[in-house]
């Protein structure tokens, strides 16, 4: 996942990401239930958050307190100075994935174009 978000991002390192994840995955896990893993980290110097979306039907091992596999992950890289957008950005992504329809579209999707198009449409729905 680290390695197409720094290719579409020519500002971010590989390196550091997965570092910083890793260092945040040793924490605490960012799996939250529900085949659901939120990895994040904080770089200084970026200025918006980077977002993307992976997957794993059969699943990774995430230490979910759950103890199911993870399927779905949202790997986040912000900004110092983006954490309320961050926050923002989480607590969505969080409230959306919670439709069980939406994570088996995504799951089912053949691409990125049929993966977003299913966020797109998750999105309207529980839009204010």
């Amino acid at each position: 996942m680290i390695a197409p978000l720094c290719a579409e991002h020519k500002e971010l390192h590989a390196e550091l990401i997965l570092e910083r994840v890793i260092t945040r995955e040793g924490q605490s896990s960012t799996a939250v239930g529900g085949g659901l893993a939120f990895p994040h980290c904080i770089i200084d110097g970026l200025s918006q958050v980077h977002v993307i979306f992976g997957r794993s039907p059969e699943g990774v091992d995430f230490k979910a307190r759950d103890g199911q596999p993870v399927t779905l992950i949202v790997l986040m890289v912000a900004g110092e100075g983006q954490r309320v957008r961050y926050l923002t950005i989480l607590a969505r992504l969080s409230r959306l994935l919670q439709d069980k329809r939406l994570t088996r579209a995504l799951l089912r999707a053949k691409d990125r174009d049929e993966m977003l198009s299913a966020l797109l449409r998750g999105a309207r729905k529980v839009s204010p």
